[in-house]
């Protein structure tokens, strides 16, 4: 659960606080955690979804752009590997 509360947390840094919530929202329910929890009323949070799915239809493409220009994990090792080298004495 701490997993997807990070992942989620770094997904929606961009968005709007009312999308955040749900999309939150969304994720704890569908993992069972909200329900878990009483965090939320389950049915509520996939009416929202739908309603708000083409905004963060187009947010959800707009993230994935961003994220995806990032640095993979391997290319930053590289990176951190030639500073190390670089910087030994």
């Amino acid at each position: 659960m701490e997993k997807l509360k990070a992942f989620l947390a770094r997904y929606t840094e961009n968005a709007a606080e009312q999308d955040k919530e749900l999309i939150h929202k969304v994720n704890l329910a569908w993992s069972g955690y909200a329900i878990q929890q009483q965090y939320t009323d389950d049915q509520a949070v996939w009416h929202q979804l739908v309603e708000a799915f083409p905004k963060l239809n187009i947010y959800t493409k707009k993230q994935s752009d961003f994220l995806a220009k990032d640095n993979d994990l391997a290319t930053k090792l590289v990176i951190f590997s030639e500073n190390l080298q670089k910087n030994q004495v």
